[in-house]
């Protein structure tokens, strides 16, 4: 179903982005591949963590979609790299997409035993805390992020930061917004060493450019 060499294949944005859309009704067709898919067993935690957001960020980033894209799967510097047409490399790419590794667990197993899952937040303030929490989750990473130096002699270094926390209920959209926006401003005084940052919000697929 899901194989590290067929992550591994270079595609353009567009043809990355039908690859992950094919792939995903694929796997919610097969329930055996679902239950893998909520736990990250195997190459699924690559699928999650690095090829859905890439598939979402590729598409803003490159819109000409006259490049292609190619995931590294490993220990190097970067989880991709984008080539154009004639082989050169334009640019690499390094994704953080941190989790709440417990709760992720939880609701994985919640959903493939009882095919739901109720999210535990009694009040609203328990739910803004909780997005609070996926706020300094960014922030820790961001920090790591900023110890290394991501530059490379033959193209751009991206850095992209995943957001993967839900997004907040309706009435709780002002006041998380406005905790958003401090994130956003604050993670432009971080002195990356690389060429470009963005924040991704995985769940609406929104990018933002920090620098």
């Amino acid at each position: 179903m899901i194989t590290k060499e067929c992550l591994q294949v270079p595609r353009t944005p567009a043809s990355l982005a039908r690859f992950v859309k094919t792939r995903v009704r694929i796997i919610k067709a097969a329930p055996v591949q679902l239950a893998k898919a909520r736990l990250r067993n195997g190459p699924y935690k690559v699928f999650r963590e690095e090829i859905i957001p890439l598939s979402q960020f590729c598409p803003h980033r490159f819109p000409s979609d006259d490049v292609r894209v190619r995931p590294v799967i490993g220990t190097q510097a970067y989880d991709a790299e984008v080539f154009d047409f004639a082989g050169r490399r334009r640019a690499v790419i390094e994704l953080v997409s941190p989790i709440d590794g417990p709760l992720e667990k939880k609701i994985a197993s919640a959903m493939n035993d009882k095919g739901r899952f109720i999210y535990d937040c009694s009040s609203q303030q328990e739910e803004i805390e909780a997005f609070i929490r996926a706020i300094e989750r960014l922030k820790q990473a961001a920090k790591k992020k900023a110890l290394r130096d991501y530059r490379v002699r033959d193209g751009a270094a991206i850095l992209v930061i995943a957001m993967n926390h839900p997004p907040p209920h309706d009435t709780l959209r002002s006041v998380c917004g406005m905790h958003w926006a401090a994130f956003v401003t604050w993670l432009a005084t971080v002195p990356f060493q690389c060429d470009e940052v963005y924040v991704l919000m995985s769940w609406v697929g929104t990018v933002i450019r920090i620098k």
